[in-house]
């Protein structure tokens, strides 16, 4: 009794309007939707949303970090080159570029280049304290002063000769600190990669600007690297949900051995543009997984209008039928929509708002069939 009373119903209301008004609509709101994507803000790429922790867990998390982590997380420097002179020419380089701005402070960046001299350097520091160790030096002549043993300045003078040549490596270093420290430097076949750590606070987009401008350094921001490769998938899934509806005109024009009959593919791609419009109306912003949710809209819309083309004759039947597919699909993938898991709800309310307004869309197309044949 609902479902003939509830068809009749809808009927009725599309009725009111010809095919023409029907058809201009259809062109407006699509036309309305593209338009909304290329110039509203309607889609976010960042991560953070695929996740909805507790408030008490990310107020805990946030008192953890203040106390436990100096550095900005998921940001930090990379200093890369084939030897360990070019790894500390090109850091200096970096430093210098930003001392350049008189609010940055050297400490704000943690490092191995900063806590052990270059090779060069060590050897440079070397010869400098010559005059204090060798014999007859500076040591010698303290320690004969205040009477002291002179095997003492011997053992001193033995000690710093037995030191030539004798170099600190960073990698020696960030081996012994590996357990109290980050990976600070990382040697894999001839390619070493130096890591410099941002404290809190720090002018990042600062140093962002200064790792551009020297070579073999990169600023790394990990949040922005995932928006960017989430992007680049929703991209992609968007260029495959338009290869679709080509693939899906494309076998329409076989099978009705008529261009006209891709007027079919209206119902889904109406459906699909009212997603858009009333996602922006609510101030929701789009993301990959709605674009997603979209490949089902176009599934159903799709089995929807078949089945009214091909079972015209028996129109309200058909109509009946499809309601009740439709709400049964509305009641399983719908209830999506109020998932506290946000991958979940961003398909729940495509496929809630996209069934919706494909079966109108039928109960249109029928209608417009029906004209026409009459």
């Amino acid at each position: 009794i609902v479902l003939p009373r509830l068809e009749k119903f809808i009927s009725n209301l599309v009725v009111k309007f010809n095919s023409k008004i029907w058809l201009t609509l259809s062109i407006l709101t699509v036309g309305f939707a593209l338009w909304l994507s290329g110039t509203a803000n309607l889609f976010s790429d960042d991560p953070r949303l695929f996740f909805k922790a507790s408030d008490k867990l990310l107020q805990s998390e946030q008192a953890v970090a203040a106390l436990a982590n100096d550095y900005e997380p998921g940001r930090y420097l990379i200093v890369q080159a084939n030897n360990e002179a070019d790894i500390y020419t090109h850091s200096q380089q970096f430093i210098s570029v930003l001392e350049q701005d008189s609010n940055f402070d050297a400490n704000s960046l943690t490092s191995l280049v900063k806590w052990i001299p270059s090779a060069k350097q060590q050897q440079e520091n070397y010869q400098l304290q010559e005059t204090l160790y060798q014999k007859g030096g500076i040591a010698a002549t303290v320690i004969e002063q205040i009477g002291g043993d002179t095997e003492l300045s011997d053992k001193l003078e033995s000690e710093y000769q037995s030191a030539l040549n004798v170099v600190l490596q960073p990698n020696a270093v960030a081996q012994l600190l590996s357990d109290s420290t980050p990976p600070l430097w990382i040697t894999k076949d001839s390619l070493i990669t130096s890591f410099m750590l941002i404290h809190k606070g720090s002018d990042t987009q600062a140093i962002a600007n200064a790792a551009d401008q020297v070579i073999g350094v990169e600023f790394v921001n990990t949040l922005q690297r995932t928006s960017d490769a989430l992007q680049q998938q929703r991209y992609s899934a968007s260029q495959l949900l338009l290869v679709a509806y080509l693939l899906v005109a494309l076998l329409l024009t076989l099978r009705y051995r008529s261009l006209k009959n891709t007027s079919m593919l209206l119902v889904p791609l109406c459906a699909s543009a009212l997603v858009v419009i009333v996602c922006f109306l609510l101030g929701q912003t789009l993301n990959l997984f709605h674009v997603m949710g979209l490949f089902l809209v176009l599934g159903f819309g799709m089995d929807y209008t078949i089945f009214t083309r091909e079972i015209n004759d028996m129109r309200s039947i058909t109509l009946q039928a499809i309601l009740l597919s439709a709400i049964t699909s509305l009641l399983s993938f719908g209830l999506l929509s109020i998932s506290s898991i946000p991958v979940a709800q961003s398909f729940g309310i495509t496929l809630l708002i996209g069934n919706c307004f494909n079966l109108l869309g039928v109960f249109v197309y029928s209608h417009c069939i029906n004209n026409n044949h009459s």
